[in-house]
């Protein structure tokens, strides 16, 4: 990722964090529905072209349905599912349960929540290594924002980038996972023994190398 397409990633993040706290409290969630549809249609999934599509209906027998909020869609294929909470809402264990059905019928390993953050899901039926890898919240210039960005990115968009994103995710826990009550870190504390100011350097060289070695 250059300078220029990180500005760009940059960018993108700092309008999902705007356009949450412009809807948090407003009780209809269909406008910020369509506001994270229009948003990942900067990251190049578009609606006209069927990369991205909204409330699609699964049968799941006896009459019953799901549907979940946002499927993206790569070569005509459901690559990743995306559950769309209220604005600043709490993500519950009932939540990620719902996204993992959805990725369940869909078949799917990786899923999306947001509301009062982004979580990133990763689910696998052949093994237990089922869990929420990327956890965020939505602040202005935050650097796990911008690298999940570049790893949506619809031009570029591979498994394998996905993959290497969750290793370092995995790695880094820390630093891509925030599970405090307050939501609120030490930065100190992510990575003992890096210093503040070389860390997202330490861990955008990381991330690349990662990727580089899946896509080979």
């Amino acid at each position: 990722m250059n300078k220029e397409e990180h500005d760009d990633f940059n960018e993108i993040w700092n309008d999902f964090c705007y356009h949450v706290d412009r809807n948090i409290g407003n009780l209809e969630l269909g406008v910020f529905h369509n506001t994270v549809e229009f948003l990942f249609e900067k990251l190049g999934w578009s609606m006209r072209k069927g990369d991205l599509i909204s409330k699609l209906i699964i049968p799941i027998g006896s009459g019953k349905k799901e549907e979940p909020d946002i499927i993206l869609m790569n070569n005509k294929k459901p690559v990743v599912v995306i559950e769309v909470k209220q604005a600043g809402a709490s993500l519950s264990d009932k939540n990620m349960t719902q996204l993992y059905l959805y990725m369940q019928q869909l078949e799917l390993d990786f899923g999306i929540l947001i509301g009062e953050s982004l979580q990133f899901y990763y689910y696998s039926p052949k093994n237990s290594d089922n869990e929420k890898f990327f956890d965020t919240q939505f602040k202005n210039d935050s650097q796990p924002g911008i690298e999940c960005m570049n790893a949506l990115f619809k031009k570029d968009f591979s498994f394998n980038k996905l993959k290497a994103f969750r290793k370092v995710c995995l790695e880094f826990r820390d630093f891509y996972v925030d599970e405090s009550s307050s939501r609120r870190r030490d930065s100190k504390e992510l990575l003992p023994g890096v210093e503040k100011k070389s860390r997202p350097k330490k861990l955008f060289l990381k991330y690349h190398q990662s990727l580089v070695k899946l896509v080979k």
